[in-house]
């Protein structure tokens, strides 16, 4: 296992494979946020001269406190959209050589690392952890016999 900095990875060699975090949904999101605050404000514009002057006491600060709330969510669900198509959105890479796991979020990009971020897990490595299965019998309290199964993972 190495640990190195982003910067340090290896150029991407034929055949590997990248996993990342997917933005559609966070685009998908941010958009359905905005047109909700469009389609309130749109509402409030043309049924404004129906809604006694009295209920817009009511009607005025709840309408702003729920534009404001999706339209918060809306610029932060599209900032993370933004966010989603840098090149620093990799959660892990699987090589000819091995596996390099980022440790880093790429919504934390934006400075430098201040150290190592990335884990290289060589094949040799990988293959030496074999999953392991106990199980153990526990009475229960109505008296009967319950076959449990614990996993764990161990180093061959």
């Amino acid at each position: 296992m190495d640990l190195h900095a982003d910067d340090r990875v290896a150029p991407l060699a034929p055949g590997t494979r990248i996993f990342r975090h997917n933005p559609v949904g966070d685009l998908v999101m941010g958009l359905l946020f905005g047109a909700g605050v469009v389609g309130l404000g749109y509402g409030l514009w043309h049924e404004a001269g129906r809604i006694p002057a009295l209920l817009w006491l009511v009607v005025g600060p709840v309408a702003a406190l729920s534009a404001g709330l999706m339209a918060l969510v809306s610029s932060a669900t599209l900032a993370s959209f933004r966010d989603g198509l840098r090149a620093s959105n990799w959660l892990a890479r699987v090589g000819p050589h091995g596996l390099h796991l980022n440790l880093r979020s790429y919504r934390n990009a934006e400075g430098a690392a201040a150290g190592p971020t990335v884990v290289f897990l060589g094949f040799g490595e990988i293959e030496s952890v074999a999953r392991l299965v106990e199980s153990r019998t526990e009475t229960d309290c109505d008296g009967g016999r319950v076959k449990r199964r614990v996993g764990a993972w161990r180093r061959r």
